[in-house]
């Protein structure tokens, strides 16, 4: 069970928005018709479905820290620049 709260975190940091709620309710769904189904793997079907068609947002994380640390470096440039 830990590994597939580990496999939704991960879909829910790489790629945000709600996809990762969809694929843990199909998954949940399909788990429950299939009680022999592993939880620690990740069903290739609904990750086609619903992961695939998006682009990893993998880079959100370092741009939201890049956006955070832009503005604290040009305020620093632009102090620097009137000194």
């Amino acid at each position: 069970m830990f590994k597939y709260l580990d496999v939704i975190r991960k879909f829910h940091a790489t790629y945000g928005g709600t996809s990762w709620l969809h694929y843990d309710e199909d998954f949940r769904r399909l788990a429950a018709k299939d009680p022999t189904m592993a939880w620690g793997d990740v069903d290739l079907k609904l990750w086609m479905k619903w992961m695939a068609p998006l682009k990893p947002s993998s880079n959100r994380q370092p741009q939201a820290a890049g956006d955070q640390q832009a503005p604290l470096r040009s305020q620093t440039s632009r102090t620097d620049d009137k000194s």
